[in-house]
């Protein structure tokens, strides 16, 4: 079996999920990311999994997300985020979650994606917002 990560947002979100789920679950409705009522469901990094974490279409069917209305390559460029935690509500919503320890790891670099890949992004974060 492999031990918790060493330090940093991936450790303590491991610890979350696999020893202090309520902890983490009251965090997360106090934020407003889910309801008061809510509780989760956690699939990612689970402990008996080696605390795997998933991408793409994986996280998709991880998070029990089976028929999409746009196919994910026509969404997303292939390599996409690969999400700290996944997880679905009590209400039925997915739940993604990306986990930062301390504020410069807030701060991203510029992307490196191509022209092509970027224009998608774009596109798919404005449709979102719509």
């Amino acid at each position: 079996m492999t031990s918790f990560a060493t330090a940093g947002s991936q450790r303590w979100l491991q610890v979350a999920v696999n020893r202090k789920r309520e902890l983490l679950l009251n965090a997360l409705g106090r934020s407003g990311a889910i309801s008061n009522r809510a509780t989760v469901t956690w699939c990612s990094p689970l402990e008996v999994e080696n605390f795997r974490e998933y991408r793409d279409g994986a996280a998709l069917a991880k998070a029990g997300i089976k028929n999409l209305t746009t196919p994910l390559s026509a969404f997303w460029p292939p390599r996409g985020p690969v999400w700290d935690a996944i997880g679905y509500t009590s209400e039925g919503t997915p739940l993604f979650v990306e986990a930062k320890a301390h504020i410069p790891e807030t701060a991203s670099p510029k992307t490196r994606a191509s022209r092509g890949s970027l224009a998608l992004i774009e596109r798919s974060l404005a449709a979102a917002r719509r």
